[in-house]
């Protein structure tokens, strides 16, 4: 072939690649603009999905849904925050994507967009990753979640990318406070009753079984009264307002292992705090021992039951006639069918609830448990002493001077019956009479 065919065909072959490569390139670029302001997973529905996996390169949490709730399958299989579950599938399903560029490895490393799973690499460099898959677990998506945006870069978001994909994502959501410990998914909302719900509170020793102490709210609205109060002491009332809302929105910190016996959590010898609600419903709080590793956490378990409280039934007037007689029977009957369904009802919710929570040991903080107050000590003061009211000074009687009486005008009084003599001045001693004056008074008189 000559030089000159062969310089011709080169050139038709760069020309051919340059228009290749323009094409490509275009296409990508068209691609990558259609993709700015798009959704990162469009089709998302938590509907579709029945387990998530969230890990980095120390952690993981397994969430599975179950015929009823989810779950945290790696913790036991206790039930898992919905709420949370959905807030972050909302936030997959809504994140729009700012911008996008290749995934190079420089740049994967300093986003920290390299796999949890990829050991080769250092742990600043590896991202938490999100695995969502549907009930067959097949894979439905697969996120890597790098850093995120710089404050100085622009007004916040987070750097991900999709498995399988070669391009890095700047989305407008922000995953910065992923958890990744099983812990943290948990549901821990245990408990949430009212304090003026609450009738009365006993306190049990463990190894008596008699009541340390009892407060009872006389009716309800009523502040809380000890019984047997002791002499010269008065409720505290902080103490005791403290005692009568721990149930109220009670929270754990985590689950026990089923597995541990009574006697490593001290849950066999603990004190029991009766909780008695006025619809009969009835709360037994047992705290435990502090936990082996963690003196700040401590084991707890519950269980609820249901006594029917006795019905009062209000004193009327006896009704007149037998008219009224029967229409006054009719409405207690009905008041006592009403009552007794009520009843019905609630042994139903005590019995599921206690069924949903008994058979568990839970862990509580250090402070929750220091408010399940046993010292009596505590729930008391001393009454202040009455300020003694001053004896009044003794007041001297005196003689009551007599009023002069009336002058009449018709009638006129004799000059020595009309002076009246002057009374001596009220608590004035009497001057002493000199003996020559006595003297000269008597020769007078003679």
């Amino acid at each position: 072939m000559k030089s000159k065919t062969f310089i011709v065909l080169l050139a038709v072959c760069c020309v051919l690649g340059g228009a290749v490569y323009l094409i490509m390139n275009s296409e990508d670029s068209a691609n990558k603009q259609g993709m700015m302001g798009g959704k990162l997973l469009p089709d998302l529905s938590l509907e579709d999905i029945s387990g998530i996996t969230i890990k980095d390169h120390e952690n993981s949490v397994v969430l599975r849904k179950g015929e009823k709730v989810w779950s945290v399958e790696n913790r036991f299989s206790y039930p898992a925050d919905f709420s949370k579950i959905s807030e972050i599938v909302k936030k997959l399903r809504d994140a729009k994507i700012g911008r996008t560029f290749k995934a190079e490895d420089k740049i994967l490393s300093r986003l920290t967009l390299h796999g949890p799973g990829k050991q080769e690499k250092p742990e600043d460099q590896r991202g938490a990753e999100i695995i969502l898959e549907d009930k067959e677990k097949k894979v439905l998506a697969d996120i890597i979640i790098g850093k995120a945006r710089e404050a100085s870069a622009g007004a916040g978001g987070q750097y991900v990318m999709l498995a399988g994909n070669a391009d890095v994502c700047l989305t407008d959501k922000n995953f910065r406070f992923l958890d990744k410990e099983p812990a943290q998914w948990l549901d821990k909302e245990l408990m949430n009753v009212k304090p003026d719900d609450i009738e009365k509170v006993v306190c049990i020793d463990p190894e008596t079984k008699e009541a340390i102490y009892s407060l009872r709210r006389p009716e309800k609205g009523k502040s809380p009264e000890f019984s047997d109060l002791p002499e010269g002491k008065k409720i505290k009332k902080s103490k005791v307002d403290d005692v009568f809302r721990m149930l109220s929105s009670f929270q754990i910190e985590n689950v026990a292992d089923p597995a541990k016996k009574a006697e490593e959590t001290g849950l066999d010898k603990a004190l029991c705090f009766e909780y008695h609600l006025f619809d009969g419903t009835v709360y037994k709080a047992y705290p435990g021992n502090a936990l082996a590793d963690d003196n700040d956490k401590f084991y707890f378990k519950v269980d609820v039951s249901y006594v029917a409280p006795e019905i009062k039934e209000e004193i009327k007037p006896e009704a007149e006639g037998d008219k009224e007689k029967e229409a006054d029977d009719g409405a207690k009957a009905k008041k006592a069918e009403e009552e007794k369904a009520k009843q019905a009802e609630l042994l139903v919710e005590s019995k599921k609830l206690n069924e949903k929570i008994s058979p568990w040991t839970y862990v509580i903080s250090k402070w929750k448990r220091d408010n399940f107050i046993a010292d009596t000590k505590k729930l008391l003061e001393e009454k202040e002493a009455e300020a003694q009211k001053p004896e009044a000074a003794p007041t001297l009687k005196t003689e009551e001077t007599p009023k002069p009486e009336a002058e009449t005008p018709a009638t006129e009084t004799p000059a020595a019956e009309a002076e009246t003599p002057k009374p001596e001045a009220e608590f004035r001693e009497a001057k002493p009479v000199p003996e020559t004056e006595e003297a000269e008074t008597e020769t007078q008189e003679e």
